[in-house]
């Protein structure tokens, strides 16, 4: 079977600090992966090494099929994949519409020349930014306030934000670090119901996130770290009921867990 990206024993050390060990996953077209482990088991640094920010010590990555093990997060990004962040990170003196045009223009046809002259191509190619800026904006939700400027936006909005700038870059797979971090439940939901537009969309998810009704109500499959290691990999039901699971990560007798969830 093909999968859309695979992650074939990736390592990183830092020094003597090994924060991933021959860590291996996939993920398939259309699903939403969840990523879980505790504080410090090597999830941020296993989206940091997938997407090019870190370069692995050791292991293969691919992106449908093509070795993207050492490429840099600009080709990583013009090959499909994106990313948010933990920390939202957005331009705070553009305006909405303005950063999220900014990522747009990764898929801009047009170069400098016709962009200077103003050419009909040109003008085709703005015309068609334009449109999928519109379309980003009011899939995030964030249409009526296209015009205001990001450094006064409600965490939330920010939230929403660093979403659709990801989304500008016209992704196949999209990796959301902690999307949900920071917010209430009703905003956590509506956090969830977008993931599931954007799955329907055709855009495949992997999802870091502690909020473990997020991550069960959601997730297609998923696949836990500890300490830099794979330790379960699975369904919702699966992972919920793993013993080692529970005992290194949810640190609760299956019985409590269960009840959590219910």
């Amino acid at each position: 079977m093909t999968h859309l990206f695979q992650a074939f024993d990736i390592t990183k050390r830092f020094g003597g600090l090994v924060a991933l060990d021959k860590t291996s996953f996939h993920v398939d077209e259309g699903e939403i992966l969840g990523l879980i482990g505790p504080n410090g088991a090597g999830k941020s640094t296993c989206f940091n090494v997938v997407t090019g920010t870190l370069r692995p010590t050791s292991g293969r990555i691919e992106l449908m099929g093509q070795d993207i093990t050492d490429a840099p997060p600009f080709v990583t990004a013009r090959l499909g994949m994106a990313r948010t962040f933990q920390h939202t990170t957005v331009f705070p003196q553009l305006t909405v519409r303005e950063n999220i045009e900014a990522a747009c223009y990764l898929r801009a046809k047009a170069g400098l020349a016709p962009a200077l002259l103003r050419t009909p191509g040109y003008r085709a190619d703005q015309a068609s930014l334009d449109a999928a800026v519109d379309v980003i904006l009011r899939t995030v939700d964030l249409k009526q306030v296209e015009g205001s400027r990001a450094k006064g936006l409600p965490y939330g909005y920010l939230r929403r934000l660093g979403i659709g700038i990801a989304l500008g870059t016209d992704p196949v797979l999209l990796l959301m670090d902690e999307p949900a971090a920071g917010l209430n439940p009703t905003e956590s939901l509506e956090y969830a119901k977008l993931a599931r537009r954007l799955r329907d969309s055709g855009i495949t998810i992997v999802i870091v996130e502690h909020d473990m009704k997020v991550i069960m109500n959601l997730c297609d499959r998923i696949v836990v770290l500890n300490y830099g290691k794979k330790i379960a990999e699975g369904r919702p039901d699966e992972i919920r009921s793993n013993p080692l699971v529970i005992e290194s990560y949810l640190g609760k007798s299956r019985d409590e867990t269960e009840a959590d969830h219910a």
